[in-house]
């Protein structure tokens, strides 16, 4: 049985649903969910998008994380092993930064 921090990760890392498929909206949820996230869960999130942007991503994956990465970058800190994965991620998916 797993406690309750492992709980937390999972609501953390469990997208809605009921969000809508438009393309601007969808970008928008992702963007404030990632800058929402904790450490933790933000680790696991980019591990997630590294492992997809790796494994034959579709156009519409790669345009959808540019926008939302590109944002989170220019908005949030990261730790250094936040970086490195990020560092590997763009390898697959270009991620704007200032």
């Amino acid at each position: 049985e797993f406690g309750a921090d492992v709980a937390k990760l999972v609501f953390e890392l469990t997208n809605d649903k009921k969000q809508s498929r438009n393309s601007k909206q969808q970008i928008a949820y992702l963007t404030a969910k990632l800058m929402s996230m904790t450490s933790y869960a933000l680790a696991i999130k980019l591990c997630d998008i590294l492992h997809n942007a790796t494994d034959n991503p579709s156009q519409s994956f790669l345009n959808k994380y540019t926008a939302v990465l590109s944002a989170v970058c220019t908005h949030r800190p990261f730790t250094a092993s936040q970086l490195r994965i990020l560092y590997e991620i763009r390898k697959y998916i270009k991620v704007e930064t200032t």
